[in-house]
């Protein structure tokens, strides 16, 4: 059997396509302790032409893996700029909450990821949710902001409102 998984890392979109046209089940096989996909592992290397690849043949853009992560929260953690807007161009849920329920905005807050954290919120404005997202509370009860601060020299906390300006960390 291939290795699905070096396909999609050395971007072999050919041979991936190739294989999983024909074998069409093992498209969202899980691998792994987190049991994720082939979506999750493009979406966390930033592997866009084998993410553009898995979306054609039918990978699921909100795919979740055993602790209900996203792709988009996996490439938001990476700081996968490419792949994030992949992923909500071809409709990734921006206010998908994880098991833990945090979102891809948490995850980037909290790992100083500014310029996805932009590209997140700018999305969310578009899609109407900003501010919900913004204000959204992990189950234990803490916002995007939260997971910044507990980030030593966070840039989110630093430079919260030339971020975006719907942000405002002191009010």
């Amino acid at each position: 059997m291939p290795d699905f998984e070096e396909f999609v890392i050395v971007e072999n979109t050919d041979g991936l396509k190739q294989e999983l046209e024909s074998q069409t089940t093992l498209l969202n096989k899980r691998y792994g302790l987190m049991e994720s996909s082939l979506i999750h592992l493009a979406a966390e290397k930033g592997k866009v032409a084998s993410l553009a690849t898995l979306i054609s043949l039918g990978a699921n853009v909100n795919e979740n893996d055993k602790e209900k992560c996203s792709p988009l929260q996996y490439a938001s953690l990476r700081g996968h700029a490419s792949a994030v807007e992949m992923l909500l161009a071809k409709g990734a849920k921006v206010d998908h909450a994880d098991g833990s329920g945090a979102t891809a905005v948490h995850w980037s807050a909290g790992n100083d990821k500014k310029d996805i954290l932009v590209l997140l919120l700018d999305h969310a404005n578009a899609m109407g949710v900003q501010k919900e997202l913004i204000n959204w509370t992990d189950n234990a009860g803490e916002t995007a902001l939260h997971a910044a601060c507990r980030v030593v020299s966070s840039i989110f906390v630093q430079y919260a409102p030339s971020i975006h300006p719907s942000i405002h960390p002191y009010h």
